[in-house]
C-alpha cells in the first residue's frame, strides 16, 4: 500500500453517534427541579462528546499517524500527529463481558506499552471484521500483530 493513506473510523459501520447525542440532549432538557437540572446539564455535556467523531489516518508517505476529532464528522475540533516509529505492534484485544457479550478493540501499541485504540466491534460475529482491520494495519505499518484476551 505504498503512497496511500489508510483511514479508520472509531465507530463500527452503522453506528449513529448523533442519535445517542440527541438522546442525551433530550434527557438533559427535560429536567425542571434544580438538582435534576444540574444532572440534566451533565447529560447535555455528554451529548457534545457523542457529536465529535474520531478518525485515524495513517499517511504512508510521511510515515505519520494523524488522529482527528470532528464535530458532526465535518468540523475539525482537535488534531494530533504521531510518528509511526512510536508504535511497536498492532493489537486485537477481546474483552469478554457477562454472558456472551464481547467487544473487540483494534489498536496500536506504543513503545511505552500503552495502546491507542483505533476501532472497535461489539459482537463476536464481527471478529473477522476486526481481524481484517488489524491485518490491514499490519500490512500498512509493517508492525507485528498481537492478540490479547482480557
Amino acid at each position: 500500500m505504498p503512497g496511500q493513506n489508510l483511514r479508520l473510523n472509531w465507530h463500527p459501520p452503522g453506528f449513529k453517534p448523533w442519535l445517542a447525542g440527541a438522546g442525551c440532549f433530550a434527557a438533559g432538557l427535560r429536567q425542571t427541579v434544580l438538582p435534576l437540572r444540574i444532572f440534566g446539564l451533565l447529560f447535555m455535556v455528554a451529548a457534545g462528546f457523542f457529536l465529535v467523531w474520531q478518525e485515524t489516518i495513517i499517511d504512508m508517505q510521511s510515515r505519520q499517524l494523524l488522529r482527528e476529532g470532528r464535530l458532526f464528522g465535518r468540523l475539525c475540533v482537535w488534531r494530533r500527529h504521531y510518528p509511526l516509529g512510536e508504535f511497536v505492534a498492532v493489537t486485537c484485544r477481546r474483552v469478554v463481558r457477562s454472558g456472551e457479550a464481547e467487544t473487540i478493540f483494534v489498536g496500536l501499541r506504543r513503545n511505552t506499552g500503552r495502546i491507542m485504540e483505533v476501532g472497535y466491534f461489539n459482537r463476536s460475529s464481527d471478529y473477522s471484521q476486526a481481524r481484517g482491520l488489524a491485518c490491514r494495519l499490519v500490512e500498512a505499518t509493517g508492525l507485528l500483530l498481537v492478540e490479547i484476551k482480557s
